[in-house]
């Protein structure tokens, strides 16, 4: 499962920016009701524009095409700012890993068997972005790197185990994957549109 860039809501935005701020240049350049008086005549439709516009005042109208206008411009930067801070556990394609809990995912990066999945078979370190290192400790492992280094090292002196491979190159980890099926990284949204041999096992944060 590969999730693609949705960069419709980006273009959405831009056009419901453009139409608003048509809207609203538009109001900026309408004359006053005051102006247009000496041409107004009984029963005339001017006479729901000078209603409106003394309903609502100018000021008002402007002010709340601006809060309009603001809020998509917020919604259009915000937005694929937090799809890129989302992390992923991955593994290469076909590898038939069903999704997995938190729990087990912890147990697998500790140097653990998986009690969930007999095809899960080692765990990487995706060490290519310090933030998104970070953030898997943080929201996966709970614990600061130094903490987790520590167990890891205890592990591999008390039981003899292997230390887990880190690898700090986005295509090297590509290609890891895809040679060793079964094999279970993390990434984040924007590192995950350079591994192509890859799919999305769980959302992790």
């Amino acid at each position: 499962m590969r999730i693609p860039i949705d960069s419709g809501h980006y273009f959405a935005g831009q056009d419901a920016l453009s139409a608003v701020y048509v809207v609203y240049t538009s109001a900026s350049a309408m004359p006053s009701c005051e102006k247009m008086a000496p041409i107004l005549r009984v029963g005339s439709p001017m006479q729901s524009c000078d209603f409106a516009l003394r309903l609502l005042g100018t000021a008002r109208l402007r002010s709340a095409l601006m809060m309009i206008i603001v809020t998509i411009m917020l919604i259009a930067g915000i937005t694929p700012c937090l799809a890129e801070d989302k992390g992923y556990l991955i593994a290469a394609k076909g590898s038939g890993i069903q999704t997995l809990s938190k729990r087990d995912i912890r147990r697998i990066f500790l140097g653990l068997k998986s009690a969930e999945s007999d095809l899960v078979k080692k765990p990487v370190l995706n060490v290519y972005s310090r933030d998104v290192y970070e953030q898997f400790l943080k929201n996966v492992m709970h614990m600061t790197e130094g903490a987790y280094k520590r167990k890891l090292v205890k592990r591999v002196f008390r039981h003899g185990t292997k230390a887990i491979q880190a690898i700090d190159r986005l295509d090297e980890l590509n290609r890891h994957l895809a040679a060793n099926v079964g094999d279970i990284s993390f990434v984040n949204y924007t590192e995950l549109e350079h591994m192509q041999d890859v799919e999305i096992l769980k959302e992790l944060w």
